[in-house]
């Protein structure tokens, strides 16, 4: 990323301050180090200085660059980092950001308006459309318009303009991108490891985070880390994110969701043998879909 941006530094009981990180090619007298590039660190006033600089010290230990003592007036706990600030910059931010997926993704010789109009009709996503937006999609891509598809993307939410700029590798650098990765503190992860072996907690299991210092794993008494486990119920989440990914290519109808099911005769074979009261149950209700994705299907284990 190049040039500048804004953040809002949160400093905890020492309020929040507005901070501009600008791109250097050399760590100036307070600068900050994130992912490998370093940024100069600009506060709206002096006497938040230092303040903003044991925040991020705080958040991203070592990366700080500095002549002024890091005194520790902020704890980890209390650091954060929001996003952006909102207002004209932010406004100007995402116009261009619009603008420049609009002409990346045009460029690309697979581009398909026909694939981009179900990305934005995803029932998921919930976006709100003019009622020509089909139309000009087409038009826009007839045409290699990219004002008319930037002002399509308008509606559009930065979290999903990010998205989609990550989904299609178009490699636009965003604002979000050099505060995308925290750092968890040691008392952090000592917490958690001493709630997993509190034997009142009972625990069994094995947690793993990960973050820009690395990956640490956590396990309960009698269990390593690469203990197989059956997955159980999180196979319906992974089943679920399936076929809304078949749904979204086309796959299948968005219809399938809330048809009657239909199965396949072996299966309704086999139910007939090992569980009729399950078969009975999905046919009598006409249980969709959509309701057994939902845990609304009216299915229990006994």
């Amino acid at each position: 990323m190049s040039g500048s941006f804004e953040i809002t530094v949160d400093s905890g009981h020492l309020g929040q301050h507005r901070v501009t990180l600008e791109e250097t090619n050399a760590p100036s007298a307070n600068s900050v180090v994130l992912q490998g590039r370093t940024y100069a660190v600009h506060v709206d006033s002096q006497e938040a200085l230092p303040i903003v600089l044991d925040t991020l010290n705080a958040l991203y230990p070592g990366a700080v660059v500095t002549s002024i003592p890091l005194a520790g007036r902020v704890s980890r706990e209390e650091a954060h980092v929001l996003p952006l600030w909102w207002g004209e910059r932010s406004q100007a931010y995402l116009t261009d950001f619009r603008k420049r997926i609009a002409s990346t993704y045009l460029a690309k010789s697979d581009a398909d308006p026909e694939a981009f109009i179900r990305l934005c009709r995803d029932p998921v996503f919930k976006l709100t459309l003019s009622e020509d937006f089909e139309s000009k999609v087409r038009q826009a891509f007839a045409g290699r318009d990219t004002a008319l598809l930037a002002s399509l993307l308008e509606p559009m939410p930065e979290w999903w303009l990010m998205g989609f700029n990550r989904e299609e590798k178009l490699d636009i650098p965003s604002r979000l991108d050099p505060i995308s990765h925290n750092h968890f503190s040691r008392e952090a992860l000592q917490e958690l490891d001493e709630h997993i072996h509190n034997p009142v907690v009972g625990f069994s299991g094995v947690a793993v985070l990960e973050d820009a210092d690395g990956v640490y794993a956590f396990s309960s008494e009698g269990i390593e880390p690469n203990t197989p486990f059956s997955i159980h119920s999180i196979g319906k989440v992974l089943t679920g994110m399936l076929v809304f990914e078949l749904i979204h290519k086309g796959v299948i109808p968005e219809s399938a969701l809330t048809d009657p099911l239909e199965l396949d005769p072996r299966v309704l074979q086999e139910l007939a043998k090992r569980a009729p009261s399950v078969l009975s149950h999905l046919q009598e209700n006409k249980i969709t879909l959509e309701q057994l994705l939902t845990h609304q299907g009216g299915l229990v284990l006994s």
